[in-house]
């Protein structure tokens, strides 16, 4: 029974496709914030943890010196006549230790429950996110349309071209209700009806040469469509005679594109078909010789970041495999990290993705590739294709891959990380970047970044090769350019002080780094390299008396300049981190103009 229809505007349609796209984008921003708040409730916990450790040390201590003032003072035995190991005697630092030690344990309970509220909500939001999925789907399906409209096109194709070349064939359709956006389906039908007319034209043979091999005098055109994932794919096959693979190697000797003794397989002789231009037919006709069919059909896969596939056995017939994304306005994507920035790789051209460690990148002469599972296969950095100019670039062994299949070839990228795969919203980026090679979309991330599309077949030909794209030079500019700034380590025991000071060089336009004691500093010292050193004086481990002597006594660390920031403003005090080596002395409370002032004189001092 026919379901009642209900006519709306594509106004509509388009808006409310909008809104829940936004809804997907919230709710993918609502699972990083989620995942971010388990982060930092882990952290919690093994925060309380450590306190709670530390407290237990402190009430043993306090036990242990009690029990030791308790032992030397004079015991009034006339009033109690007992002994202080007969009957435990509280000062009021025990009281305040077992104090802390109470508001520990209420602190960490505080913490397990945030961890089960967080849970919780986990548990709700990924009932949310089904239903968002769910309703973006439903939204997407009121613009997909079955590939079955297209059926009494492709069967007239046929028949008119079994008409004029005097040829019988029949055209069998699978996966006739398979779901296609409708614009997708728009843009297919001229390149599916030139696929028809070359199988009949080109593959099919005539009655009499049918009857001759033993076929019947009707060929078979099967055309089947199916869904995986994201994904259609698009089989055309035929049981003719197949391609003629010595006339397509003299028509690439004559044209030029073989060399008479070069060497080639099968396969790369079917993907000559595919070229502009390119006919083994002597004669032209109003079907065949034109040599736009194919080429037809390969713009508009690469036009889709989709693959096509020739596949023929000579006498048997040729089958034709294109796949390509069943909806333009959302893609799956593998995200992955370059220089910092994210971006978007449609999965429909992966082939896999490979962390580092198992296969390897290497240099043979000048040529960059790739060595995974006994294949070699050509690579290039993604983030030189994608036009970044890195100073310091990621080193190859520490760089994943990305194996990829455009036009039918595989090749190997390397990015500095695979962030994660999921399902994009892809939007335009707008009249302004719609030229930009590269570039096919926008896509908001969950945590509000964008990620940009990027277009495989535009960046991997041999003019994006040589030209580099205008599009992301930026970023790696400004990274180097903040490589270049000057550094301070900023050396403090107290939290609170560390976080103000580390804000107020970085406001001043320097790099920062910070440490909680003199050992601490040390280590970050061999890393970081500093170029002024910010210390306090008094600190657990090292103090900064220690730590400024120690950077003395280093042939490499003599000449750098340290700044002792204390609340110590006695003469004696300032008299010892002179002799230790201190090249300034500023008393707290500070201003923070004098102490940037006496940082860039000091640096100026050094330069």
């Amino acid at each position: 029974m026919p379901t009642a229809a209900l006519r709306v505007s594509v106004q509509r349609v388009d808006e409310l496709f909008r809104v829940a796209g936004e809804v997907s984008v919230h709710t993918a921003a609502m699972e990083t914030r989620l995942k971010t708040l388990t982060e930092r409730a882990r952290d919690l916990m093994a925060q309380n943890l450590r306190v709670q450790k530390r407290l237990f040390e402190i009430e043993t201590l306090v036990d242990v010196r009690s029990l030791t003032m308790m032992r030397t003072r004079t015991y009034r035995s006339s009033e109690t006549g007992l002994d202080p190991l007969e009957l435990d005697q509280y000062s009021e630092l025990h009281s305040t230790a077992h104090a802390l030690m109470e508001e520990a344990a209420d602190a960490r309970a505080l913490s397990l429950r945030l961890q089960d509220d967080i849970a919780q909500t986990s548990v709700v939001h990924a009932r949310q996110q089904r239903l968002s999925r769910d309703l973006q789907h439903l939204v997407i399906s009121t613009r997909m349309t079955e590939v079955g409209v297209l059926s009494s096109r492709m069967q007239r194709n046929v028949r008119s071209t079994c008409s004029a070349t005097g040829k019988r064939a029949e055209l069998v359709i699978e996966g006739i209700g398979t779901l296609i956006d409708g614009d997708v389906l728009n843009r297919l039908a001229d390149p599916l009806l030139h696929v028809l007319r070359n199988a009949v034209d080109h593959g099919m043979e005539t009655p009499d040469e049918r009857r001759a091999v033993g076929k019947p005098e009707a060929g078979l055109v099967k055309l089947s469509f199916t869904r995986q994932g994201q994904q259609v794919v698009l089989r055309c096959s035929d049981d003719g005679r197949g391609l003629d693979y010595p006339a397509i190697r003299r028509r690439a000797i004559e044209r030029g594109l073989l060399a008479p003794d070069q060497q080639v397989n099968d396969e790369e002789l079917a993907r000559l078909i595919l070229m502009s231009g390119f006919s083994t037919r002597q004669t032209i006709s109003e079907l065949s010789g034109r040599g736009v069919g194919m080429d037809v059909v390969r713009e508009w896969v690469s036009s889709m970041s989709g693959s096509v596939r020739v596949q023929s056995i000579t006498g048997q017939g040729c089958t034709i495999e294109l796949r390509f994304p069943a909806s333009m306005s959302t893609m799956q994507s593998l995200v992955v990290d370059l220089a910092g920035q994210r971006f978007a790789l449609p999965s429909v051209q992966i082939e896999q993705a490979v962390p580092r460690g198992i296969g390897h990148f290497e240099m043979q002469g000048d040529r960059l590739v790739y060595r995974h599972q006994k294949r070699v296969l050509s690579a290039s950095r993604l983030a030189h294709l994608a036009g970044f100019h890195e100073a310091d670039p990621k080193p190859l062994d520490q760089c994943d891959a990305v194996i990829v299949r455009v036009d039918d070839k595989m090749h190997a990228l390397a990015v500095d990380g695979l962030i994660d795969s999921r399902e994009l919203l892809i939007k335009s980026p707008g009249r302004y970047a719609r030229h930009i090679r590269g570039v096919a979309g926008l896509s908001i991330l969950g945590n509000g970044s964008v990620a940009v599309n990027l277009d495989l077949a535009a960046l991997l030909s041999s003019e994006a090769r040589t030209t580099t794209p205008p599009s992301f030079p930026r970023q790696a500019a400004q990274a180097q350019a903040k490589q270049q700034l000057p550094s301070v380590l900023i050396v403090d025991d107290s939290l609170s002080v560390r976080n103000s000071m580390v804000q107020m060089v970085e406001d001043a336009g320097f790099r920062a780094m910070a440490a909680r004691d003199g050992l601490d500093a040390v280590d970050s010292i061999r890393d970081f390299k500093p170029d002024i050193v910010l210390t306090d004086l008094e600190m657990p481990n090292m103090n900064g008396l220690e730590l400024t002597a120690y950077i003395r006594s280093k042939d490499d660390l003599k000449e750098l300049p340290v700044i002792m920031v204390t609340s110590r403003s006695q003469e004696k005090h300032r008299r010892m981190a002179q002799q230790a080596g201190v090249d300034a002395y500023v008393t707290k409370p500070y201003s923070d103009t004098d102490l940037l002032e006496k940082i860039r004189h000091a640096l100026s001092v050094t330069a």
